[in-house]
């Protein structure tokens, strides 16, 4: 299962979907994890991390959307 998560596009929302602690998690679950670039920053969190924890940071958003069998988000899409 690919699961993508998302950036959020409202610039006052700086909460993330999932932290690295959680794709780790995921990916021990045998999923295969996306996330967008600079997911992380406003928690200082860089891709880095998320990548330490097994996922594998895209600049491909709309790819990686049509990819995904889940993607996972705070806010509902615009």
């Amino acid at each position: 299962m690919q699961i993508f998560v998302a950036r959020e596009q409202d610039p006052d929302e700086w909460r993330v979907p999932v932290l690295p602690a959680t794709v780790e998690k995921l990916v021990e679950a045998g999923a295969d994890v996306l996330v967008e670039s600079g997911i992380g920053r406003d928690l200082h969190i860089d891709d880095q991390a998320y990548a330490d924890a097994g996922a594998t940071p895209t600049t491909d958003r709309l790819g990686a959307l049509g990819a995904a069998d889940m993607v996972l988000r705070l806010n509902k899409p615009p």
